[in-house]
């Protein structure tokens, strides 16, 4: 298993993603910022948490090859999706809680 890098997106609009296989969704990223991203691709993508029903923005992990890649996308602070700016920030695995608090 090969280490990726993950840049989080936020305010993606959830029905813009709904339509499209994964596929085109990472060609349109690159498409949209071929300008930020240059050579650099996407692997992979995946929403930090599940959206709810009534959700309408969510955030997106994309997940890089390479450090630079990452790096890219974090420096630029912004990347386009359906021609609107979307924040980015680093993602680090270590932070993302996966259980409930609810019961401590």
């Amino acid at each position: 298993m090969k280490p990726t890098f993950g840049v989080v997106a936020h305010g993606v609009p959830i029905r813009s993603v709904a339509d499209m296989d994964k596929e085109a969704i990472i060609r349109k990223f690159e498409l949209e910022n071929r300008r930020i991203l240059g050579n650099y691709r996407i692997v992979e993508w995946r929403w930090l948490r599940p959206p709810k029903e009534n959700q309408r923005d969510a955030s997106l992990v994309l997940e890089f090859r390479t450090a630079p890649g990452a790096n890219s996308a974090i420096h630029a602070e912004v990347l386009c999706w359906d021609s609107t700016h979307k924040r980015t920030k680093r993602f680090d695995r270590a932070c993302q809680i996966r259980r409930c608090f609810k019961c401590y």
